[in-house]
């Protein structure tokens, strides 16, 4: 009887073990490394295919003409698109907070704020925002925040509550200050 239970364990044991070769057992086997390249075929018009010298280049598009006929239910899809596109475009950056308040007057107090920082500095743009129930004043559009926090060190002793925020800033402001580099 010993026998017999001690054989019915360690089979059972010894089954188990043994090595599975199809890695069926791990999670997440290893990938296989695939290239992705495109080899073109160089062929003059004299020169058969198999013959050819195999090279990575470029795809060559022969210019043609492609009609495309659409509905006006499709132009207005991308019409709405290209509006929605123009809203989002911005780049992240940062901004300078001078104001934010709410209240009853706050909306007043972020004018005023924005009219003294444009009479202290009248080439830097400022912009009264509304994020319920706040007005904030931000001035200023910067790619670093050490950008940011040079100028709030300039504009300090004017407006000594002034922080660096991060914001987005529009492709169309991005766009002219690398061009009038």
């Amino acid at each position: 009887m010993r026998l017999l239970l001690s054989f019915l364990l360690i089979v059972p044991i010894v089954v188990i073990a043994q090595k599975d070769s199809t890695n069926s057992w791990k999670l997440y086997p290893p990938k296989k490394i695939v290239n992705h390249q495109k080899k073109l075929a160089i062929t003059d018009n004299n020169s058969k295919p198999e013959n050819a010298e195999i090279k990575n280049s470029p795809v060559v598009i022969q210019p043609g003409v492609i009609n495309i006929q659409t509905t006006d239910c499709i132009e207005d899809l991308e019409e709405k698109n290209r509006r929605i596109l123009k809203k989002q475009a911005a780049v992240s950056g940062f901004r300078l907070q001078i104001y934010s308040g709410s209240g009853v007057h706050s909306r007043e107090d972020a004018e005023k704020a924005k009219a003294e920082f444009i009479l202290k500095y009248p080439d830097i743009p400022a912009e009264v925002i509304f994020q319920s129930p706040y007005f904030k004043t931000r001035v200023g559009f910067f790619h670093t925040k050490s950008e940011a926090i040079k100028f709030q060190n300039e504009v300090f002793d004017d407006f000594p509550a002034s922080f660096v925020v991060k914001d987005r800033i529009p492709l169309d402001i991005v766009q002219s200050t690398y061009t009038e580099k």
